[in-house]
């Protein structure tokens, strides 16, 4: 029989900075993926505790430390804290209180960067963390947030402080005033920085069309359309060379972009692009399938044209896709319903 969501307990799922792991916050805990080269993932950690669940949970690479906020209808900690859990010793190492309601935390080896409704906190990741930089935001209720890993181009993208915006910071450079980018007309849905933080993604709340920005100029390279229809877009992924994007929204679908034939379109098109009404200058994805829920994210695989995207019913979905859009998808589970008996109620 097959367990729906809240049976399953989860409550947030990511990958981590490379996407080779994947965490899952639960109700009554946090439990790791690896995901595997010759198919289905590897559970590598399972970690359980006993007075209530997560709701958010941010991995740094494979390392021990975990950023937490707690969820569920019992959660683990106030849901007004930030923990960083320190899981090779199993005990809390930092512990940061706030006035509201933590949306979510991100982690670089050097920073600890909290996100409230309205506001943006960037942290010292020390064992007493200091307040470094606070940015104002639009109204932020889904914590929307994207930060780069490389120490080279530590950037930070966050909703602007008015709807549409979108707010480029370089953390090597917060004596600047940050870079403000009208990105859409209304309020951004979902954010996503390249590898490298030299591009970010971005996609309304009415999720039709998903534009990619420059983070050092502000500059407009990319739009594509997922759809006509209104959606929630959840997650936005771009591959290692930063040549397609693939996103996941709630219709259940994951679709793929190719930046380059969009760049090759507009260099050969007849018509100048501010010519072309929207729906026709947009790139509609070459490829795209649909998963068994909801809720998922997804990323790219480390073998040419594949896809990899967890859904919050317990499966991991593997497309192997060409160029031409011809596709074959892979599903197995990832939790095995029968343990979930063992869960602590």
């Amino acid at each position: 029989m097959a367990k729906d969501a809240l049976d399953l307990g989860i409550h947030h799922l990511q990958f981590n900075q490379d996407s080779s792991c994947f965490i899952v916050a639960t109700s009554f805990g946090f439990r790791v993926f690896a995901l595997q080269e010759d198919g289905p993932v590897k559970q590598q950690l399972n970690r359980r505790f006993e007075n209530g669940g997560i709701g958010y949970a941010e991995m740094l690479y494979r390392c021990n430390y975990v950023g937490l906020i707690g969820g569920s209808k019992t959660p683990c900690f106030p849901t007004n804290r930030v923990i960083v859990f320190d899981d090779k010793t199993e005990s809390v190492v930092v512990d940061l209180p706030f006035t509201s309601e933590a949306k979510a935390v991100k982690l670089r080896r050097d920073r600890i960067v909290v996100v409230l409704e309205r506001r943006v906190h960037v942290y010292t990741f020390t064992a007493a963390p200091t307040l470094l930089y606070e940015f104002q935001t639009f109204e932020n209720p889904k914590g929307l947030i994207a930060l780069c890993p490389e120490d080279i181009n530590p950037i930070l993208a966050t909703p602007g402080p008015e709807s549409g915006q979108l707010q480029i910071i370089n953390l090597n450079q917060t004596n600047e005033v940050p870079l403000i980018v009208a990105a859409h007309e209304g309020a951004l849905g979902a954010l996503a920085l390249n590898a490298d933080g030299s591009k970010v993604a971005t996609a309304s709340a009415k999720g039709t069309l998903i534009r990619v920005f420059d983070t050092n100029t502000g500059q407009k390279l990319h739009e594509v359309r997922r759809g006509t229809e209104r959606a929630t877009v959840l997650c936005i992924s771009f591959d290692a060379e930063s040549k397609r994007l693939c996103c996941s929204s709630d219709h259940g679908t994951i679709h793929v972009f190719d930046l380059q034939d969009q760049e090759a379109a507009a260099a050969s098109s007849l018509l100048p692009q501010s010519l072309l009404p929207k729906y026709f200058s947009s790139q509609w994805s070459f490829a795209k399938f649909s998963v068994s829920a909801s809720r998922s994210i997804c990323t790219f695989g480390k073998e040419p044209g594949t896809i990899v995207a967890v859904s919050d019913t317990g499966f991991v979905y593997t497309a192997h896709f060409e160029s031409g859009g011809d596709i074959k998808v892979e599903s197995y589970p990832f939790i095995d319903v029968d343990d979930l008996a063992a869960q602590p109620s």
